[in-house]
């Protein structure tokens, strides 16, 4: 599926998410093709509410391409 970041739109990208206890977690990082991870979110457990409230979340903001001006 297609993912938006303010990089861009990528498509064909792939989520994977993972899971982890003590404390209860889930990481969620969607890749794209020929780029690599554009998204990543941390989301931590609330025994409180049962529910995972985003800790963390950091999206690529910019992208040189081989043979690409950086400063363009």
């Amino acid at each position: 599926r297609s993912f938006t970041v303010p990089a861009g739109t990528f498509p064909n990208c792939a989520t994977i998410e993972e899971n982890r206890t003590d404390p209860a977690r889930l990481v969620r990082t969607v890749y794209a093709p020929g780029v690599g991870p554009i998204s990543i979110e941390y989301l931590v457990h609330d025994p409180a509410s049962g529910r995972f409230d985003v800790a963390l979340r950091a999206a690529l903001r910019g992208v040189t391409r081989p043979g690409e001006d950086p400063l363009r």
